[in-house]
Parts: structure tokens; sequence; C-alpha cells
């Protein structure tokens, strides 16, 4: 009989040894993540107090200045040169006033049929006169305006850098690409 009790005694202390240790590493552990719980808070609070103090300079950041260029990254923003639009890239908001500097971004294609009726102040009607066999026909060719017509319209009175970048135009008479070397304007086709 004291053999068993004795064992029965070991075996109890045992478990109880080894439900402490469990309890123990538990308590740690629990421990361990609402600390890290508590510190990731903490973080998040002030990453968003400082926010939240600073809010008239975030909104701020949205709006470009007035003497940042105007990024040209496609067909609708190169259309709104001179426009007085705003228009959004990378999450900031330009205005498209005449007396901006524009920078193209990126190779453009567009097809002029597709934008005469929205931008028809961007383009413009050429009559030219030929001769097919014996008649002569009046031929009405449609452009788009470039960028030196603008300027000389009074509609653009800033700067254009092309950085090497092409505009390629499909129009009636097939494309046409602008670089650099045309200074970015179409002057009849």
């Amino acid at each position: 009989m004291k053999n068993q009790r004795g064992a029965i005694a070991l075996v109890t202390l045992g478990t109880v040894i080894f439900m402490l240790a469990f309890l123990l590493s538990s308590f740690v552990i629990i421990q361990n993540r609402m600390q890290s719980q508590a510190e990731i808070k903490k973080e998040t609070a002030d990453l968003y107090g400082k926010k939240m103090n600073n809010r008239e300079a975030i909104y701020q950041n949205y709006f470009a200045t007035e003497t940042e260029s105007v990024p040209i990254t496609n067909a609708d923003q190169l259309l709104s040169i001179g426009s007085n639009k705003e228009i959004v890239v990378n999450g900031k908001i330009y205005k498209c006033s005449a007396d901006k500097n524009y920078i193209l971004k990126d190779n453009i294609y567009f097809d002029v049929e597709k934008y005469i009726t929205k931008y028809a102040n961007k383009f413009g009607e050429y009559t030219v006169n030929n001769l097919q066999g014996l008649i002569e026909v009046n031929v009405t060719t449609v452009t788009w305006i470039g960028i030196n017509e603008l300027r000389a319209q009074g509609l653009l009175t800033g700067t254009f850098n092309g950085q090497n970048f092409e505009i390629n135009v499909k129009t009636e008479k097939g494309n046409l690409i602008y670089n650099a070397e045309r200074n970015y304007s179409v002057l009849g086709i």
C-alpha cells in the first residue's frame, strides 16, 4: 500500500508540475502577444495622430504647385494642354493652364477620329484641291493641332518638353509621328 501511495503521489506531483509549466508558458506567450499588440496600437496611434495634425499639409500635397511641370502620359492629357482643365496624374491634381510647363512622360498613340467631337478646339480642318483624272475635287482632312499651333493661337504660353518621346497620331491619311525634331507640332499634313 505504501508503494502504491508513493506512486500515486509521484504521478500526481508530475502532473501538477506539468500543468504548472504549461500554464506558465501559456501565460508568457499571451503576455508577449499582448505586449506586441500594445506596441502596434501605439505606433498606429502615433502615425495617425501625426497625420491628423498635418491634415492641411497632406491635403495641399494633392495639388501641384504653380511652378511644377505637368506630366503628360496619355492622349486625353495631351489634348488638355492649355484648356484650364484639372487632370490627375499619379494621384496629384494639375491645372492645365496656358502658361504651364508640360513634360511628355511616355510615347502617346491616339486616333484623331475618336477625339474630334470631344476636343473639337484641338483639331483643324484643311481643304486640299486634288485632281483625280480631269476633275478637281475638294478633299477635307482633319488633323491634330499641335503644340506650335496652340502657342500661335495664344492657347499656350508655357513650354513643352518631349524628353525624346513620340506622339503618334492616326489620321485619315495614315499615321503621323511627332518627336523632338518636329517640335511636337502639326503644321498641316
